[in-house]
């Protein structure tokens, strides 16, 4: 779908071939996100406008 739509993705996984605090910043180059792992707490993506949680926490702060 991303390739159809000429998005640019990056996935997410416990490899860390990624730098978190690059991925945060507003000019990132990524217009969509996979995650794979949990997102830990504190983690602000601020540019991301729709979030799909497959497996929604059980504690409600870590969803906020």
């Amino acid at each position: 779908m991303c390739k159809r739509r000429k998005l640019k993705p990056i996935t997410l996984v416990d490899n860390n071939d990624y730098i978190m605090a690059d991925i945060c910043e507003d000019d990132n180059t990524y217009d969509v996100i996979i995650n794979k792992q949990k997102i830990v707490e504190g983690i602000d993506i601020r540019r991301a406008h729709v979030i799909w949680m497959e497996n929604k926490p059980n504690n409600p702060a870590t969803t906020v």
